[in-house]
């Protein structure tokens, strides 16, 4: 008898008769043995817990309420299945309400080895150690987004954090089942909206609201789950809509663009980023029906985002002609999920997602390009149980997408890519060591259409095959409670792109022209990370340094002294005229290697006055070479290192978060540095009872010294700096 056996027998139990089956299962070793292997190691304290509830309800007894203060969940998270494989980060609850904020990419900044790629305040993708675009698999629920934010900086990702149960960010060989090209990590985005599981409460609704005053920023989230039988149900709803971003100084960084492009822009704006408005709504409806040995769910989901780019060179978008994305996202999901009783397999799964994914980027009030990915997206997967000490999963997957870029500005042709993946990775328990090896063997094929060009030639690529070979292992030694040893090897292979092999034009909405590269090869990347965790009497610390060497790294190079002129057509040694001038890219390939470290630390204090609080220091860095041509790797994110303090008391919380970040001078071949800043942000919560229902009133400051960042990470940063000092007051309630 499995755990999930269990609960669905005693649901729906009288009291005694549960308590009998408590009972019984405790005498009876057999079942108990069964039941240590699906739970090993707490099986017999659940049974306990168990009987006491079951049997104290059986005898009518009926223990005074205890109301528990709400926990933050965050670091190493204990694996409880294929989906929660260390290492990862975890934010939930009050830790993700702190932190939630406009985009994905600022929601998650301030983990360590994370930064927010943003490009202009309505784009914000993370940036894992330096790697970001198709090297940090975006997921949702754990299946793909497929969006168009692999392709390019400026595309939104199609998640929502106001309406998400949880966020995770994953590395090591957990990441293997998502796909090679997850060089970097995988962050996924869990809002269930697919049940796996019955609700406790046959009803119950969350609702948050928030306003920020910077941009005069409203949002809304609602959350409902519900349960009949064995039917369970998932309804979300958001809205987002700001106004222009305020800003301390003036967008334009007049010496950067000096240095970038020999001339002066008269098209600043001052304490604002003209263009910088958005509204985006969506949700989804969900629902899952359980039996006694699975259950089988669906679900559909729809999100809309319209938000301005930040005017920059080559652009002719002001304030009468802004340039605009406009975005859809339509998606269909369902899930089988099978619990077996045989021998080594403990569940088998079956997920299917259809995703219907466009955009268009509008300027002067008319559609340039239309962007598209249709993609349908299979995973098989059985989890397994050879022995107490042995688990894991083996799966296949299957994927079919066509992306396109159509219209007067299309610079990517219509392209089909298919891949077929399979994969295994199992985790090995020997005593105070932990130990898991992963591999995944994957086979893709692209086949380009041919391309009419911006100049009105026709250019015709060809078909491509890849094959990618991806492994990863990693060795945990737990010496005593709180203190660990961990070390990750492995080696990711990613083909590459549709827009790395094919682009040819220009991109308005990043004002570059795009080159591709029909002759790049696979990037292979070899990875090295070792974890010292230690916990001490009086506080606990955290360092992780690592290591990785690429070869053939794909990146995208700003030419020298080439530029695309789109009033004339035609490309130019030197730009004329600015608002007129678009800066020339090209794909490369050449070895790579990066370093860093990521330390935090942890310290409870007695203060006098403030009582007792809990001190953080915290520092990331990493460095990104080009080896091969002894050059830096463009986009790094700089230097961290800060202080946090944070103080819980009865119904509050309350946080101080101090970051120094310095300057990015290894910016990059013909990239322009970035000078350093402090960034101080906080946070303020308190708990209340108000007509019989659990709210929680917060504020939120963030940039509270109002000082001018510029994001080493970003395309825009010499255009358009991080927003002002912002603050934001919200309220969360649960029916």
């Amino acid at each position: 008898m499995t755990f999930r056996n269990c609960i669905a027998i005693t649901h729906g139990m009288h009291p005694s008769e549960a308590c009998q089956l408590s009972r019984a299962l405790r005498r009876r070793p057999a079942q108990a043995d069964s039941t240590r292997r699906v739970l090993p190691g707490i099986a017999v304290p659940l049974l306990l817990v168990l009987d006491a509830l079951l049997c104290g309800a059986a005898l009518g007894q009926s223990p005074p309420p205890v109301t528990l203060e709400a926990v933050e969940v965050r670091g190493q998270v204990e694996p409880t299945g294929p989906e929660a494989t260390r290492p990862s980060v975890r934010l939930r609850g009050d830790a993700l309400r702190e932190r939630g904020a406009r985009t994905i990419g600022e929601t998650i900044g301030d983990e360590q080895g994370v930064a927010n790629g943003s490009f202009g305040p309505g784009v914000g993708l993370p940036v894992i150690r330096g790697l970001s675009g198709p090297r940090v698999r975006m997921l949702s629920n754990g299946s793909a987004t497929h969006d168009a934010g692999m392709f390019s900086p400026d595309h939104a990702a199609t998640v929502e954090t106001v309406v998400a149960d949880e966020v995770r960010i994953l590395r090591g060989p957990s990441t293997i089942r998502y796909g090679g090209g997850a060089i970097g990590g995988v962050v996924d985005v869990r809002d269930g909206r697919i049940p796996d599981r019955l609700p406790d409460r046959p009803f119950a609704t969350s609702m948050q609201s928030r306003f920020g005053l910077n941009g005069k920023e409203f949002v809304q989230g609602l959350t409902t789950k519900a349960r009949s039988g064995g039917l369970a149900l998932h309804a979300d709803a958001f809205y987002r809509n700001r106004e222009n971003v305020s800003i301390p100084g003036c967008t334009i960084d007049e010496g950067a663009i000096r240095q970038q492009f020999g001339l002066t822009s008269t098209r600043t704006t001052c304490g604002h980023i003209a263009n910088s408005n958005a509204r985006s709504r969506g949700g989804s409806f969900g629902a899952s029906a359980f039996g006694e040995s699975g259950y089988v769910g669906a679900s559909l989901t729809t999100l809309d985002n319209s938000y301005g780019i930040p005017p920059s060179a080559g652009s002719h978008g002001g304030p009468d002609n802004p340039v605009r994305i406009d975005l859809q996202n339509r998606r269909a999901d369902a899930r089988m999920e099978w619990w077996l009783d045989t021998a080594g397999l403990e569940t088998l799964r079956l997920d299917y997602g259809k995703v219907r994914y466009r955009h268009d980027e509008i300027e002067n009030r008319v559609v340039g390009t239309r962007f598209s990915n249709d993609a349908e997206d299979w995973r098989l997967e059985a989890a397994t149980r050879f022995t107490d000490n042995l688990s894991g999963f083996i799966g296949v997957q299957r994927l079919d997408r066509v992306f396109s870029a159509i219209g007067d500005e299309a610079f990517v042709p219509l392209t089909d890519t298919n891949s077929r993946a399979f994969y295994v990775m199992q985790r090995l328990s020997i005593g105070s060591v932990d130990l898991e090896a992963a591999w995944r063997e994957e086979r893709q094929s692209v086949s380009p259409r041919p391309q009419r060009t911006i100049d009105g030639r026709v250019l015709l690529f060809p078909d491509t095959d890849y094959t990618a070979s991806n492994y990863s292992a990693a060795a945990t030694w737990r010496w005593r409670r709180g203190s660990s040893l961990r070390g990750i090897v492995g080696r990711s292979v990613r083909p590459p792109e549709v827009h790395e092999l094919y682009s040819f034009g220009p991109h308005l909405a990043t004002r570059t022209f795009d080159q591709g590269n029909a002759r790049l090869s696979t990037e292979a990347m070899k990875t090295v990370d070792l974890t010292l965790e230690h916990e001490f009497s009086w506080g606990r610390f955290e360092v992780t340094g690592f290591r990785n060497d690429a070869s053939g790294f794909i990146y995208q190079r700003t030419a020298r002294g080439i530029f695309w002129d789109t009033e004339e057509q035609r490309f130019r040694a030197r730009c004329v005229r600015l608002e007129d001038c678009l800066q020339v890219t090209r794909y490369d390939q050449a070895d790579a290697r990066f370093t860093g470290y990521e330390f935090n630390s942890t310290f409870p204090l007695d203060l006098q006055r403030l009582g007792r609080v809990e001190l953080s220091l915290f520092a990331d860095r990493v460095r990104g070479r080009l080896v091969s041509l002894a050059e830096d790797v463009p986009r790094i994110p700089p230097h961290r290192y800060g202080v946090e303090l944070r103080r819980n008391v009865d119904q509050w919380r309350m946080r101080l978060r101090i970051t120094r970040a310095a300057a990015q001078e290894a910016a990059g071949a013909n990239e322009t540095p970035t000078k350093g800043y402090v960034l101080v942000a906080a946070h303020a919560s308190r708990r209340v009872r108000a007509a019989g229902q659990d709210l929680q009133v917060f504020i939120n400051g963030r940039n509270l010294l109002d000082r001018e960042i510029r994001n080493a990470t970003s395309f825009l940063r010499s255009f358009s700096p991080e927003p002002g000092r912002s603050i934001e007051i919200g309220i969360e309630a649960r029916f």
